[in-house]
């Protein structure tokens, strides 16, 4: 086992091979990893994320990184200037306080407030009330939803360790 924990470290591609409702697929990945838990990101409606559940869910890790090219230095300077650099941005802690002021200040709920208050000035309070009511709930929604992606991501930031390749090598970036 320990060569297979040595390998994993030292490579960063694996073939996922899944099994769903439409059949077998294989895909390539770049992972993370902690040990034997493996981590990569994708999105949720790809064919691999959606059929890697428990125990549809196989991985083959080869020796493909030869295959990875990588960007030459002039590509990496190019696209740092295009593009910023590349890292994650880092999530600073906000009270609950502050995180729901901002999303009332967002341009639609400022936009559905307004429609509840106009609802109250033209005489309809019990209307006004249901709706303001009902803004107030989904904006409950949101605070929930983005505290929790921010939990989410900081856990995988504190988990992530970056490998940059450069002209078929591999080193930090």
């Amino acid at each position: 086992m320990p060569e297979a924990r040595e390998f994993l470290a030292k490579h960063h591609c694996i073939s996922l091979a899944t099994n769903g409702p439409a059949g077998l697929w294989a895909s390539t990945v770049f992972y993370a990893n902690e040990g034997f838990d493996l981590y990569f990101l994708s999105g949720a409606g790809t064919r691999h994320a959606w059929n890697c559940r428990p125990p549809t869910c196989n991985v083959m890790a080869t020796d493909d990184s030869s295959s990875v090219l990588g960007l030459t230095e002039s590509e990496v300077l190019l696209r740092r200037r295009r593009d910023g650099p590349n890292e994650l941005v880092s999530s600073k802690r906000h009270a609950l306080l502050a995180d729901g002021i901002a999303i009332v200040r967002e341009p639609m709920s400022l936009l559905l407030i307004a429609c509840g208050v106009l609802y109250m000035v033209l005489g309809d309070v019990q209307e006004s009330l249901m709706f303001l009511g009902f803004v107030i709930f989904i904006m409950g929604i949101t605070l929930y939803q983005e505290r929790k992606t921010t939990r989410a991501l900081d856990a995988v930031s504190l988990r992530s360790r970056s490998v940059a390749v450069r002209e078929s090598s591999t080193r930090a970036p």
